[in-house]
């Protein structure tokens, strides 16, 4: 199954500066029937805010992803 790039983001198996890599691959055809906004895997409000502001994407993306990361460790240390 295909994962977005907003996905492998919160996966932490893609870094957000990576998102013009996807941008090129979805001109290159390779989902024609999605939109950008839904090959990216952004709702509505994120697509606007990337269109206008990249970089605050990229941050709330980076803090979602410590997020995420330090849930992980904190749940790795109780299950010890």
């Amino acid at each position: 199954m295909f994962k977005s790039f907003f996905e492998k983001c919160l996966c932490l198996s893609e870094k957000p500066e990576n998102v013009d890599d996807y941008v090129h691959m979805w001109h290159s055809g390779v989902e024609p029937k999605k939109t950008l906004r839904e090959f990216l895997g952004f709702d509505k409000e994120l697509y606007q805010i990337w269109l206008h502001n990249p970089s605050a994407v990229e941050q709330l993306i980076l803090k979602l992803q410590e997020e995420i990361h330090a849930n992980r460790n904190h749940k790795h240390s109780e299950s010890l």
